[in-house]
């Protein structure tokens, strides 16, 4: 069974929340892992950017034996979910999307998965200063599954 919070036996990544009563784990990565810059991330955050990797709802598993998975509606079409004891935000969905938009820092290692880009680049806070190489799109990075709105409550 891997580290807690790293890749399992089987290669899916495994994290949890803060206070470890969540568990996700996940089997396929199913798009680019984005540094997301939108106001709704960064609040949600409380830091510059949110790191999200996607995964298909089925390629995810949602262990919460203790009922603390909370989801409060961010936008007319967007949920965002958090842990209710610890308050980790979990992941984001959207009402028309198969996927879920994991929170990175749950996972202690990504078994090599790396960032490819910042979304909502020029939504930026104004005192955040981008300083590596990675390329930087205003809205969402292309390529981004039939559908997604364009609007900042995207990731």
């Amino acid at each position: 069974m891997g580290e807690p919070g790293g890749p399992r036996e089987d290669g899916a990544l495994r994290g949890h929340c803060l206070c470890g009563a969540v568990t996700l784990g996940l089997r396929v990565v199913a798009g680019a892992f984005v540094l997301c810059h939108c106001r709704q991330c960064r609040k949600s955050a409380g830091a510059p950017f949110q790191a999200v990797i996607p995964g298909r709802r089925e390629a995810v598993t949602i262990d919460d034996p203790q009922g603390l998975v909370r989801e409060y509606r961010s936008s007319p079409h967007k949920l965002r979910a958090f842990c209710a004891r610890c308050g980790s935000p979990l992941y984001s969905r959207r009402d028309d999307s198969a996927t879920l938009r994991l929170r990175a820092g749950l996972f202690d290692a990504l078994g090599g998965h790396r960032p490819a880009a910042h979304i909502f680049a020029t939504s930026a806070a104004e005192w955040e200063i981008i300083a590596d190489t990675l390329p930087r799109h205003a809205g969402i990075e292309p390529g981004r599954e039939p559908g997604a709105s364009t609007g900042e409550e995207v990731p």
